[in-house]
């Protein structure tokens, strides 16, 4: 039996490993590549970070990017939290119908809506600011759906234990229940912060200033330092990925 166990258990380890370097292998090939790492006629040399810092374009570009991720986050979670609390606590057809229309909203590509939302944004001067995407990207569905699914699993006897010492929603949610959500919240961070950092279409038809635009709608327009300006546009996720996964993984050994 102890020796099944362990067998199942290696197997599982190399088949987690193998997983996690073929995760990996793209992120290290960019970081070679802008290097100059298996390039042809080209020796490791920093000759590309130098000619992209010089040429200042992907500053602008990155700083765009923070912006309107930093500030589509600031909306979002707390949009997310206050919007699933409400959907846990009041149940009815009401509530099934709000939260089918959210699957429904998740499952449809951008280009379905594409042509109202351009409408609607040029009638209300949102076209060809930060403000417009940072409001796509805020109410994406996926943000109250997974808050929403975990809100389920809180047992109802906690909220009524904590109804005992106060009748507030807000202080029950934010002192007893919060605390129990930080890494759900936590990996929510992650995949919005990504699927804003990482938006293409959107803003791609509702931004017109190119000194506006993201930087990733500038990594084809770099040439043949375009090798750097990706190591730099998918530093700030790693960053946060890495780091943010070990706690969430220690916390849970724990």
């Amino acid at each position: 039996m102890l020796k099944g166990r362990k067998r199942r258990s290696f197997f599982s380890g190399a088949l987690l490993a193998i997983l996690l370097m073929l995760f990996i292998a793209p992120i290290g090939a960019v970081f070679c590549l802008s290097l100059g790492i298996g390039l042809q006629g080209a020796g490791v040399s920093l000759e590309q970070y130098a000619e992209l810092f010089a040429s200042g374009m992907l500053k602008t570009r990155l700083l765009n990017s923070c912006v309107i991720s930093m500030g589509a986050l600031a909306v979002q979670l707390p949009l997310s939290l206050s919007c699933a609390a409400a959907l846990s606590r009041f149940r009815s057809w009401l509530t099934r119908a709000y939260i089918g229309l959210l699957l429904i909203m998740l499952l449809m590509p951008f280009q379905t809506y594409m042509l109202p939302v351009f409408r609607l944004y040029r009638q209300y001067s949102l076209y060809d600011t930060h403000a417009g995407v940072m409001l796509h990207a805020a109410f994406s569905p996926l943000g109250p759906l997974t808050v929403w699914c975990f809100l389920r699993a809180v047992p109802e006897e906690q909220w009524e234990a904590a109804s005992l010492d106060t009748s507030s929603v807000l202080v029950t949610l934010t002192q007893v229940i919060l605390p129990q959500l930080l890494p759900m919240l936590a990996a929510l961070f992650l995949l919005s912060f990504a699927e804003v950092w990482n938006t293409v279409e959107p803003a791609l038809v509702l931004l017109r200033t190119e000194e506006l635009k993201p930087a990733s709608l500038s990594l084809n327009d770099l040439g043949r330092v375009s090798w750097a300006a990706a190591a730099i546009y998918c530093a700030p996720v790693v960053a946060l990925c890495v780091p943010t996964v070990l706690r969430l993984r220690s916390r849970f050994a724990d």
